[in-house]
């Protein structure tokens, strides 16, 4: 979401937050959220699609101007390296030692070539801006899961094989009125209608969204929606675990799935942080690692930041400044003058989803041996996954098994 205070010299940033009242900014074309097909107009006048398509190289207009950027995450860096093209002096500021923010490769401990991702694992065919940059930077993608093989899906102590031919009844608990019907038929049956009010409530991206019509869905949880329109617990389930937020708004939630196509989902070859790195790279000069933040703002003439590296304070200034830094962060630092009290509420009250994640390295993928791909959802664990699909070392067919589960009880 971008905000411009502080008399449009400062702008923030913020794009990961799982609030039950808040909403994501995405235009997106061609989604079937859970499978559902569903009629959609133009949300916006121009689709995200078009710009990412095009050529969207910045042209500056008058003098060079120096940029400030707080944080090298994706956000950032993306800012940085076209404000660098378009010839303004740019300097990027970041607390850690590597650039990518979430977007986290590990690569250690596992064996050569092995890796896990510790942050953003997806990159859903629909979302354009990624792969204008992914194509730019001569990466590669691949579907994220073996697309021949199974997922699992496990619910109230039963799994069963998600195939093509395969009856969620004959393992599950489902009412009369849910057999026989897929997980993407259960979904039309209980968010179908969800799903196009919002559709149908007015352009995404404006100020005054959402319209009182959708207030009702706002009051529920998914899990509550479905149960609302006499779904049962199986069926409850088998929509909604896994990785999604339990305890978000439905219209929160929804609204994301809608800009979302998790039917396509792919990852870069090599590692998700592949692409953070290339574009750090051709701003090596530009980014200042280990530069913790303490305290930004406006004056008369210029904005500045004030951070601390190697146990010294620095103070720096510049024309503008882009703030990419998320909420949790924020919150410890001194914003003069502050934003506008209802930016402060949400700055300090924001919630963000507690994720624990584990990895473990197998040494062969014995369950592709049984037609199965390694992925699995679950509403104990979440989810489960295989990393390293495209990966094999020399004779041995090894791979990286992630789990991840939400809420504070894991830690």
């Amino acid at each position: 979401m971008a905000v411009q205070p502080l008399e449009r010299e400062i702008v923030c940033i913020e794009h990961k937050h799982t609030n039950r009242k808040s909403s994501l900014r995405r235009v997106e074309t061609n989604i079937k959220p859970f499978g559902v097909n569903v009629n959609r107009a133009h949300l916006s006048n121009l689709s995200e699609s078009q710009l990412a398509s095009g050529n969207t190289r910045l042209e500056r207009r008058g003098n060079a101007r120096r940029v400030l950027i707080l944080g090298a995450g994706l956000s950032g860096l993306v800012a940085a390296y076209e404000l660098v093209r378009a010839g303004h002096v740019v300097t990027v500021l970041e607390a850690q030692s590597r650039p990518g923010g979430r977007v986290h490769t590990l690569r250690n401990p596992f064996s050569d070539g092995l890796y896990a991702e510790a942050g953003a694992g997806r990159v859903p065919i629909n979302h354009e801006w990624t792969y204008k940059y992914i194509r730019e930077f001569g990466l590669t993608t691949e579907p994220i899961s073996p697309p021949h093989l199974a997922p699992i899906l496990r619910i109230q102590g039963q799994q069963m094989a998600l195939k093509p031919d395969s009856r969620l009844d004959e393992i599950f608990d489902l009412l009369p009125s849910e057999k026989g019907l897929s997980p993407s038929e259960l979904a039309n049956k209980y968010l179908g209608a969800a799903l196009e009010e919002i559709i149908s409530g007015g352009d995404l991206h404006s100020s005054d969204w959402p319209p009182s019509s959708l207030r009702t869905i706002d009051r529920f949880t998914v899990p509550e929606l479905i149960s609302s329109k006499g779904g049962s617990s199986a069926a409850n389930s088998i929509l909604y675990s896994g990785a999604l937020p339990t305890d978000a708004s439905a219209l929160f939630a929804l609204r994301a799935l809608i800009q979302t196509n998790m039917d396509h989902v792919e990852k870069i070859q090599g590692g998700n942080d592949l692409l953070p790195y290339a574009i750090a790279a051709r701003l090596s000069d530009q980014i200042t690692y280990g530069a913790k933040i303490v305290r930004f703002g406006q004056n008369p003439s210029d904005v500045y930041a004030t951070f601390l590296q190697n146990g010294s304070q620095h103070t720096i200034h510049a024309d503008y400044m882009i703030c990419t830094l998320p909420f949790s962060i924020l919150r410890s630092m001194v914003i003069d003058p502050a934003l506008s009290d209802m930016k402060m509420q949400a700055i300090q009250e924001m919630t963000y989803a507690s994720v624990v994640k584990v990895a473990i390295e197998t040494s062969n993928r014995y369950w592709e041996k049984e037609g199965l791909s390694g992925f699995a959802k679950t509403d104990q664990l979440s989810e489960i996954w295989s990393n390293s699909s495209e990966q094999r070392i020399k004779s041995r067919y090894s791979t990286v098994l992630s789990g991840r589960t939400r809420g504070n009880a894991p830690r």
